[in-house]
């Protein structure tokens, strides 16, 4: 399996983005750690719990005052603990960044911003890892 994940190691640079360093999408060490621990089956669910979980908490479909206080809310620290254990973490630490922005009253836009940009990244590799599990 960490044959295939080294493949999946794919780095995007948004040059929008200032002072942005790119790294890996996925931790094919965490995710291995994670795979050993659980088992394939239940690595398999977290992966679908998280694609979902993306898509659902971070979607533009909501734009609404009170969607985007429940997102702000509620998002950035479930996404950082599952996108965390599953090696995504990149990801991981910009949902820990906009959690503490959030509770520091800083604006948060770029931030939010960032972190759906790297959304699409990360459902990407779910769905690449789900084809070749």
């Amino acid at each position: 399996m960490i044959g295939q994940l080294t493949n999946l190691r794919i780095e995007r640079v948004d040059p929008t983005l200032e002072g942005f360093v790119a790294k890996p999408i996925l931790d094919p060490d965490v995710y291995e750690e994670t795979l050993a621990t659980v088992g394939p089956e239940a690595l398999q669910r977290l992966l679908g719990m998280l694609a979902s979980q993306l898509q659902e908490r971070l979607s533009d479909t909501d734009e609404t005052t009170e969607g985007r206080s429940r997102l702000l809310r509620d998002a950035p620290h479930a996404l950082a603990s599952t996108s965390g254990l599953l090696g995504f973490r990149r990801f991981s630490g910009s949902c820990r960044e906009l959690e503490q922005h959030i509770s520091e009253d800083l604006k948060v836009e770029e931030l939010l911003g960032r972190l759906k940009k790297e959304r699409e990244d990360v459902l990407a590799c779910i769905e690449r890892m789900r084809r070749t599990a």
